[in-house]
């Protein structure tokens, strides 16, 4: 099988018809993909660096049981509250006494 001219025309058609074309599209998508990995890559690096800011397990758990402490001297802060508020009651009382003593003149 001889090339002739006709052939070989017709093989440049089909090349500049498909194969250009085609070669265009994978290029472009080649492309699309690398700025995409390009992107994630991005991502990933703050991700990262989000993840190494992050306080760790022994951090959160020792975290955890600070705030259990303060729970517990917070009821204990409340119940002595309790107390103080009976003791203020009674010098209340003993104060609203004493008042009515010197405003009735009892003493004159």
């Amino acid at each position: 099988m001889t090339l002739t001219w006709d052939m070989a025309d017709l093989i440049f058609r089909i090349v500049q018809i498909l194969i250009i074309p085609a070669g265009v599209w994978i290029f472009q998508s080649f492309r699309s993909l690398n700025r995409e990995v390009g992107h994630l890559r991005e991502r990933l690096s703050t991700a990262e660096a989000r993840i190494a800011e992050a306080p760790s397990a022994k951090s959160l758990h020792e975290l955890s049981l600070s705030v259990e402490r303060m729970s517990g001297n917070l009821k204990a802060l409340g119940e002595r509250m309790g107390g103080i508020d009976r003791v203020v009651d009674r010098v209340d009382k003993m104060v609203t006494r004493q008042e009515t003593y010197l405003l009735s003149g009892v003493g004159k």
